[in-house]
């Protein structure tokens, strides 16, 4: 089935919509200026707005306007912002801050609050500003002229030196002195001639002509052309966008005017808003600012999207191709598809009585090879040609096509069945891997490329290679390409772009970090004559020439689905239609990054007035910057302290936060990174001193060199204090250790084991005797064998403390157990000597012996934070019980607390010993805990 019909001239650019919602401070929005730095500002009835195509910075009369509701926004050459205010009030933003000439007119009682209509500055840097009673001359002294007048100045210029200005009544010049002026050409507009263009709107000179209201004059020869034949519109405002085009605002949208060309309301850009103003900026992206609906902004005038208003059968389009006469296909998500050029669009049924798949649901690709237009279904492949229909499909494989190529005489096909191929001479298919494909490609050397789940695969001569093991091409494969010099391009739903050379290496990547916005790249498209690639992912379109990426457009829609490009034009297949746009040159303007602020301690300084001096205690630092990006929304900066310092710190925020500066010489270095990849942008710098506090100065060294010198005396007179102090710690420690000497071998326990031993021989136990004696022998040498020593190994002191518990239980019957962690080196560990031994007498005596039955004692050596952690832990009675009293310190423990304490002070340690009662939850005894640290 065929049908025709014409396309609609209906078609709109591709727009990005500002509003309230996204920061602006109103929807009615009078004017638009791009100032000097890239900086767009929009005058609404709320406030002023700067916008750098992320954020909004809005400003009232709390910020210091005179006015919310501004009509203009103009840009002088010191860089001052002027605003046109309703009331007259007169400011202009400069380095951050709003100044105001209130203080300048009462000084020359001048009074001028009617609403500002003009503004211009000549070639001598004057200011001229009017009003509906008069206008002014700010000098650059900033002295103020004021020339009444009973009409309006509707516009200023200059030519040869001469200023000129324009009111109802004609043309005015001013003299040389700038104190008078003289009507050269009379003119007599009146109120009514005026209202009936719903406007008084007056435009910029082109050539000697310019219009007012809806009439055309010629200023040289005073010629009253009557333009516009009035219309059920209003004529809001007139735009100059270059030297051969004006715009012309309306109630119904906005139109353009040609030079030396005729005009018509015919073709209108947002007819359905009242546009105020229409600005072109410097990367020839338009604005159009309206009434009552905010600010519509678009990358390029010439950027068209086409929908089911225009002709098309969905708005949805899965993919596009071109034909050798230039002409557009379009894929849906049904089993048609459509020609278009710009004239008309023409749209082919591919069902057949034969093959009549009423479960197709979309078109997946399409291919131009000679006069054919192949097109890949979710159910079949057919080969198309218009003048004859459907020429071939193929039903005898049902398959989700994915890839499609052809090599010398065999047409390979790659799908859900997987690879499937076909000899010309041959009807039906075979199929060579059973793989599901995503995607087939083809050289002229009759290899074929093509990608399943596990990645890319390459068919040559019936060998197969398998690219798996690369983690770049090991993914899901969305589109496979190969250009005139035999290399593959990969597009990856994952890595980005993958360019291998012809010999299957791996050359270039192209991911998030090098200046992709996605790693998720879902089609490309190779221009053959100049080896250009270009690609897109969801909302973004790229160019790769000479290896270089580029981020062409970003677009506010949907996502897209395909890209193709002839001659001059790119065609982009997307959720929400057809969408044309021009190629275009990378912009000349860099991303130059501003200071909005600087913060030293949270105070706000004035960051103009420089060199900055800042005390040693002023050494925190909040530093506020920006940039001017409208298309490329995909950025970071990197920043570093010193210019001769090599690394970079990144940041995707706008302040960066400096705290704890020492004092030194500082220059910040700002640069930002469009697309995640440092492109030769600018670097912004911003220059500080931190002096150094008074003891750091040269002075106080000397200061300090000369204390010292005299201190020197007085450390050799105290010198002897100290050797004294040493002696007496010698003695103190001499009797610690004679101390020691004599508890460590406590009486009772000797007169105990003894008569244990005696007992066993009396009841002819020899062998216990004999075992027990060799035992309280072997502690006995122990005990002399480090009298003398300050310290011994751990693991001597673990089996002398085996030996100890050993000989206790001939007394005592109770279980016990010793844990020593195993990556404690205790043969390298040096603890005091028989320290441990009276803790676990304590524990034996004290807390189990009073103890009837299921009596324990646990042990626990190990590492902790560069500390011997030694746990000594019983079930006794504890330390309150009777048995115990609370006044009862044994003799041994308060000896190792002297040694913990003498250890700490001599060597500089943490040693210690805690106590922990152990309870339960009605608070009765279950025992003692004691952790010993050294």
């Amino acid at each position: 089935m065929f049908f025709q019909t014409k396309i609609l001239q209906a078609q709109q650019p591709i727009f990005k919509h500002l509003t309230i919602e996204l920061g602006l401070p109103s929807n009615m929005v009078y004017d638009c200026f791009q100032d000097s730095k890239g900086f767009m500002w929009f005058a609404t009835d709320a406030g002023i707005s700067k916008y750098n195509g992320q954020t909004f910075v809005n400003f009232t009369i709390s910020d210091g306007l005179k006015d919310n509701e501004n009509f203009q926004i103009r840009e002088d050459s010191q860089g001052r912002i002027w605003f046109l205010s309703f009331n007259g009030g007169i400011c202009y933003f400069q380095n951050g801050i709003i100044h105001n000439l209130d203080q300048k007119l009462r000084e020359q009682n001048v009074k001028f609050n009617s609403t500002l209509v003009a503004f211009f500055e000549d070639s001598k840097k004057n200011i001229w500003l009017s009003s509906v009673i008069g206008f002014l001359c700010i000098k650059p002294d900033m002295s103020v002229s004021y020339f009444p007048q009973k009409s309006s100045v509707l516009k200023f210029w200059e030519e040869k030196g001469h200023v000129y200005f324009f009111t109802r009544e004609g043309v005015h010049i001013l003299n040389d002195n700038l104190k008078d002026y003289s009507i050269i050409l009379q003119l007599s507009f009146s109120y009514q001639d005026i209202i009936k263009f719903h406007t008084s709107a007056i435009s910029p000179n082109l050539d000697d002509t310019f219009f007012y209201g809806g009439y055309k004059i010629n200023i040289k020869t005073g010629e009253v052309q009557e333009y516009f034949q009035k219309k059920e519109r209003s004529l809001l405002r007139y735009c100059q966008t270059d030297d051969s085009q004006i715009w012309i605002g309306t109630s119904t949208g906005a139109y353009v005017m040609q030079k030396n060309k005729p005009f018509s309301f015919q073709k209108a850009i947002l007819a359905k808003e009242a546009v105020t103003c229409i600005r072109k900026d410097r990367d020839n992206g338009f604005w159009f600012t309206t009434l009552n609906n905010g600010v519509f902004y678009t990358p390029s005038i010439e950027a068209n999207k086409y929908t089911t208003q225009d002709g098309l059968l969905q708005n949805h389009i899965s993919c596009i191709t071109s034909d050798k006469n230039q002409n557009i296909w379009i894929g849906y998500h049904q089993f048609k598809i459509s020609r278009f050029n710009n004239e008309k669009i023409s749209h082919y049924d591919l069902h057949t009585p034969q093959y009549n798949y009423n479960t197709i649901h979309r078109i997946n690709k399409m291919l131009n090879m000679g006069d054919s237009i192949w097109v890949l279904t979710d159910q079949t492949i057919i080969n198309f040609k218009e003048t004859k229909g459907v020429l071939v499909q193929y039903s005898d494989y049902q398959i989700n096509a994915r890839g499609f190529a052809i090599t010398k005489d065999t047409l390979w096909v790659g799908g859900h069945r997987g690879v499937l191929f076909q000899n010309k001479t041959k009807k039906d298919f075979t199929l060579y891997s059973s793989y599901r494909v995503f995607s087939v490609s083809g050289s002229s050397n009759g290899t074929i490329w093509f990608s399943t789940h596990k990645g890319l695969h390459k068919l040559q001569n019936k060998k197969e290679k398998d690219f798996s093991q690369n983690p770049n091409l090991n993914v899901r494969i969305s589109d496979i390409l190969v250009d005139r010099n035999q290399q593959v391009w990969v597009a990856t739903l994952g890595k980005g772009l993958v360019l291998l050379n012809n010999k299957d290496s791996v050359v270039n990547v192209w991911q998030e970090k090098h200046g992709l916005n996605s790693n998720i790249v879902k089609r490309i498209f190779l221009e053959q004559k100049n080896n250009t690639l270009w690609a897109i992912t969801n909302k973004s379109v790229y160019k790769i020439e000479n290896k270089k990426l580029e981020e062409v457009y970003a677009l506010p829609i949907g996502y897209l689905n395909d890209v193709h490009v002839t001659n001059d034009t790119i065609w982009l297949a997307s959720s929400e239609g057809l969408i044309k746009m021009p190629k275009r040159e990378k912009s000349n303007y860099k991303k130059v990054v501003y200071l909005t602020d600087v913060w030293v301690n949270n105070q706000k300084i004035d960051f103009q007035n420089r060199p900055i001096q800042l005390s040693a205690n002023q050494n925190n630092l909040r530093i506020g910057f920006t940039h001017v990006s409208f298309v490329d929304t995909d950025f970071y900066y990197r920043y570093k302290l010193k210019s001769n310092q090599k690394e970079w710190s990144y940041t995707n925020s706008n302040m960066i936060e400096l705290s704890s500066l020492p004092p030194d010489e500082y220059q910040i270095s700002i640069q930002v990174a469009s697309s995640k990849n440092i492109e030769d942008t600018p670097i912004t710098q911003f220059q500080f001193v931190i002096k150094p506090h008074f003891w750091q100065e040269t002075w106080f060294f000397l200061l300090v060199g000369l204390l010292m010198t005299a201190g020197i005396g007085l450390i050799w007179h105290i010198k002897y204090r100290v050797a004294y102090q040493k002696m007496m710690l010698k003695g103190k420690i001499a009797d610690l250790e004679l101390r020691t000497l004599r508890a460590q071998m406590n009486p009772h326990f000797i007169f105990n084991i003894l008569n244990t031993i005696q007992t066993f021989f009396l009841q002819q136990n020899i062998k216990a005797a004999n075992k027990l004696l060799s035992q309280f022998s072997r502690l006995v040498r122990y005990v002399l064998d480090n009298t003398s020593q300050n310290f011994t190994p751990l693991q001597q002191e673990i089996e002398q403390l085996r030996n100890y518990i050993e000989l206790e239980k001939s007394r005592f019957e109770f279980e016990t157990e010793m844990i020593v962690e195993a990556s404690l080196q205790t043969q390298n560990v040096q603890v005091p000597s028989m320290l441990i031994q009276p803790v676990v007498e304590n524990a034996i005596i004290h807390g189990l012996s009073p103890k009837k039955e299921n009596k324990k004692l646990l042990i626990c050596f190990s590492q902790e934070n560069q500390q011997i952690k030694i746990i000594i832990e019983d079930n006794g009675v504890g330390r309150k019980h009777k048995s115990n009293p609370s006044n009862h310190i044994s003799r041994g423990l308060k000896l190792i607390e002297e040694r913990l304490s003498f250890l700490n002070l001599h060597y500089h340690n943490q040693s210690k010993m805690v106590f922990h009662d152990l309870t339960d939850k009605d608070g009765n005894a279950l025992g003692t805990k004691v952790e010993i640290y050294i």
